[in-house]
């Protein structure tokens, strides 16, 4: 039974110029299935507006109806839909593990998940503030309680997953590591790189150094990474003498060999509990996961990785309960002042040589030099400073040279100020070239042929009309300065006193709930002190604009 091709569409209306296509014996109808390219080369050929019409008809209804279309314009439906995916939110030092889990459940039920891996002391405020998430595994049960507290979880749901085990890990080939727990108070190690205060491998470690009275004396040593992988990573690199992690990340890392294992009857056993979320949209399969996490074949795969079987009847030993960090909001931002300024003087002499450079010369590479001026601006602060630290680590050649000097970057207030000088930089060059670039060189050269040499001549006309200017761009370089987390985390670390800048600090209060009234404190002073600095900026800017216009309405 013959049809006849359409001669209107939705949306557009009837279709003008089809007539001649209408019959059996048509070219339209001799084309067949064979598509619309070959049905206009057959001779039924829409206007090129209406052809126009006719494609966006097509798109707009593969978009909104989900289905694929073919090349004549008709949807098809596949024939099996993909099941939703889980979405996993689970401890860091289960991100190897799990994704081989993760394919064999696919291989069993069909079902695809989806993960993300961060500390246990984020991921929990994340899902009690309504991250979408179907299950949560915790490396620890403190988190765990303290969500399911809050409604977070589904409480009949909580079941362990897996155990771990805390080791002291040293970089490779380390001459006399530490033999015992015990024997860390004394150890000649400069720096012990534990996770943050309120991630669960910061608090077993704390707990484990205390119970053999060794934490007074390596308090003071302490560099605290944000997860446990983190702080495997800073003692693979070399920037730490050695840290605490769990014994399934030592395995997974070749740079680093395991000195000793917390391994007494006393000493805390990490465990992994999971459960389904409270506002999963996908409860029975979120269950279905959990129980195929805990089952016999997934517990195979976590033996493989290292780890430990929940159903051991290993107990857990009592660890710090959550609370906020120790943490004096003052002394951050304290120490974010003393950041920013000490950014602002160490750059002021490279930024207005680089801003009088490219405002006043060319030379061959000019772009070059700008474009490299510049790229802090543009590059993710946290890959600004992993470049940092490879450069200045102190594994690297100048690293290593300026910690023979006396001058170690990596973890130091020094590494804080550079972090904050470097990203900082590109605005304060770009006020700095602006200004000169207003500046009548008119002046300068008057003074050329007065005979007064190019420094001097810098110094005393081309400097003073530029700097206000300069302290412009001082204040808007200070005011990123303050800001500043990415670059200073992977560089300087987090340690309370010492390179626990406001940002830094926010960061960890928000990782510890119970710690909002400080949040707020560190949250209004950044606030008022950035746009305090802005204030200025705006009223230099100004200042310098006046200056120009009564320079050139005197002339």
């Amino acid at each position: 039974v013959y049809t006849p091709p359409p001669t209107s569409l939705p949306l557009f209306g009837p279709l003008p110029n089809l007539g001649h296509c209408q019959g059996p014996n048509t070219p339209l109808a001799r084309a067949g299935h064979t598509g619309l390219a070959r049905d206009l080369r057959a001779g039924c050929r829409l206007p090129l507006h209406l052809s126009k019409e006719w494609l966006i008809w097509v798109a707009a209804v593969q978009l909104f109806m989900g289905q694929p279309a073919s090349a004549d314009g008709i949807s098809r439906t596949s024939a099996q839909e993909t099941p939703e995916a889980l979405v996993v939110l689970a401890a860091a030092s289960l991100q190897d593990v799990l994704p081989v889990v993760a394919r064999a459940w696919r291989e069993v039920t069909g079902v695809p998940v989806r993960f993300s891996f961060a500390a246990t002391s984020v991921l929990a405020p994340q899902i009690f503030r309504g991250a979408p998430a179907d299950v949560f595994i915790s490396a620890d049960e403190v988190w765990m309680q303290w969500l399911e507290e809050r409604g977070g979880v589904d409480g009949s749901s909580v079941r362990p997953v897996a155990t771990n085990q805390l080791v002291f890990v040293v970089p490779t080939g380390t001459a006399d590591p530490p033999g015992d727990s015990r024997s860390l108070a004394g150890a000649d190690l400069a720096q012990i790189a534990l996770a943050a205060e309120d991630t669960p491998a910061g608090r077993y470690a704390r707990a484990a150094l205390e119970r053999v009275g060794a934490w007074t004396a390596v308090e003071p040593r302490v560099i605290r990474g944000g997860s446990v992988r983190g702080t495997l990573e800073w003692v693979a690199r070399g920037e730490s003498d050695g840290g605490i992690v769990y014994r399934t990340d030592a395995l997974a890392e070749e740079r680093v060999t395991v000195a000793f294992a917390f391994g007494g009857d006393d000493d805390p056993v990490p465990t992994y509990p999971g459960a389904v979320t409270a506002r999963t949209e996908q409860p029975e399969a979120a269950g279905a996961f959990l129980d195929f996490v805990s089952g016999a074949e997934a517990m195979a795969l976590f033996a493989a990785s290292g780890f430990g079987l929940a159903d051991d009847g290993t107990g857990v030993a009592q660890v710090p309960s959550l609370a906020s960090p120790a943490l004096d909001p003052w002394s951050a931002v304290r120490l974010s002042l003393i950041v920013a300024f000490s950014a602002v003087l160490l750059g002021l002499v490279p930024a207005v040589a680089v801003g009088w450079l490219l405002a006043r010369r060319d030379f061959p590479g000019k772009s070059f030099v700008s474009m490299l001026v510049m790229a802090p601006l543009v590059v993710p602060p946290v890959v600004t400073g992993f470049l940092l630290l490879t450069v200045l680590g102190r594994e690297s050649a100048l690293g290593g040279l300026l910690a023979a000097m006396g001058l170690p970057i990596p973890f130091t207030l020094l590494g804080a100020t550079l972090a904050a000088l470097v990203v900082g930089f590109p605005l304060y060059v770009m006020a700095i070239r602006a200004v000169f670039d207003t500046v009548d060189r008119r002046f300068e050269e008057v003074s050329w042929t007065l005979g007064v040499p190019k420094l001097p001549t810098f110094r005393r006309i081309a400097l003073p009309l530029a700097l206000p200017g300069i302290a412009a761009g001082a204040v808007l370089a200070f005011a990123r300065s303050l800001g500043e987390f990415g670059a200073t985390v992977v560089l300087a670390g987090n340690m309370e006193g010492q390179t626990r800048t406001i940002a830094l600090a926010v960061y960890s209060l928000l990782e510890s709930p119970s710690g909002q009234g400080a949040t707020w404190t560190l949250v209004i002073a950044s606030v008022m002190l950035s746009l305090v600095a802005l204030l200025g900026f705006e009223r230099l800017t100004r200042w310098q604009r006046r200056r120009i216009e009564d320079h050139h309405g005197g002339r």
